[in-house]
């Protein structure tokens, strides 16, 4: 059976990078099925590029226009409806796929002979393409081991708010995506809603599998995240984990809850750096480590000294001795 595999490119003013995203999905050595651009009403020349395109490619390429800016939450939610293969993936506009990745979801589902019609997502290691040019490798072989898939919902929730699960919206099944339309992901919380939305993306999965390859490739110091200040970078963190407890409570571990409750103050003394807030971070970093750990491919892993001895601390004290 060949899989009909669906590329869907989220786009905003990315004439500078989208083609080389482009490009990177056309020179697969399995051609997808379809390749669906939904530019949320680009002002620069993106629209002009994705006109190239299809032009070139007019029975592959879908494009798709915003007539007014929608924000990149509901442009998602708007492309749920828009893929028709059986294995979707999904790509920001400045973002790449690397090389033979669609002929690497083809033998792994063939080898494990999964069904295409079933509820399923496919995870892999993504690769991070850095500012000077270089590539770091961020892998999940550390949790899965040699598992195809994990079935546990609780490990499920606990490697994603640990943030050690690497992996975007990619080797999404007809079925599960069938079920996440439903869902969608929600516009009223801020950018880091994406974290609740990886969770449900997941737990709605009847299998989770785990493909040991390079699946994605991330564009540092690109999007919306980059201009995104710290105050709102906690604000939105701690309404999308007010979320996830509500909704996930019974499947946090005590491990999950310490990591939130740390990795929040830590959000909070960077937005807001004051004494209070540097002891508060203080405490809660060694109430974590008294019985944990930080996983692999956790991003305070390793940093005991960055932490404990953060960049800001001489303001910090500058603004005690002030109030003294």
């Amino acid at each position: 059976m060949k899989i009909k595999h669906s590329i869907v490119v989220l786009s905003y003013n990315q004439e500078k990078l989208l083609p080389k995203t482009l490009d990177s999905i056309l020179n697969q050595s399995v051609m997808p099925y379809e390749i669906v651009i939904c530019d949320d009403a680009s002002t620069d020349n993106t629209k002009d590029i994705i006109n190239s395109y299809y032009l070139q490619y007019p029975n592959l390429i879908v494009p798709v226009f915003n007539d007014i800016n929608q924000g990149i939450f509901r442009n998602f939610n708007q492309s749920l409806s828009y893929p028709q293969g059986d294995l979707i993936t999904y790509v920001s506009g400045d973002d790449l796929l690397p090389e033979n990745i669609l002929e690497e979801y083809d033998r792994f589902i063939m080898n494990n002979e999964i069904d295409c019609a079933g509820s399923f997502n496919i995870s892999t290691n993504i690769l991070i393409l850095h500012t000077d040019g270089e590539m770091e490798p961020k892998s999940n072989t550390n949790h899965f081991g040699n598992r195809v898939f994990i079935d546990d919902k609780r490990e499920i929730v606990e490697l994603v708010l640990c943030n050690c699960l690497w992996g975007w919206d990619t080797g999404i099944s007809r079925g599960l995506l069938d079920k996440l339309k439903k869902i969608g992901i929600r516009t009223d919380i801020g950018y880091q809603a994406d974290l609740l939305w990886h969770i449900d993306k997941l737990f709605f999965a009847d299998k989770v599998f785990f493909l040991n390859a390079y699946g994605y490739i991330y564009r540092e110091g690109v999007g919306v995240t980059v201009a995104t200040k710290l105050k709102e970078h906690y604000n939105s963190k701690c309404k999308v984990i007010h979320e996830i407890y509500l909704k996930y409570k019974y499947y946090m571990s005590l491990k999950s809850k310490k990591y939130i409750i740390f990795d929040l103050s830590f959000l909070k003394y960077n937005s807001d750096p004051t004494c209070k807030n540097y002891f508060y971070m203080f405490k809660n970093y060694l109430a974590f480590l008294f019985k944990n750990k930080f996983p692999e491919g956790n991003h305070y892993k390793g940093k005991f000294w960055g932490i404990i001895i953060p960049v800001n601390i001489k303001q910090v004290l500058k603004k005690a001795l002030n109030r003294t």
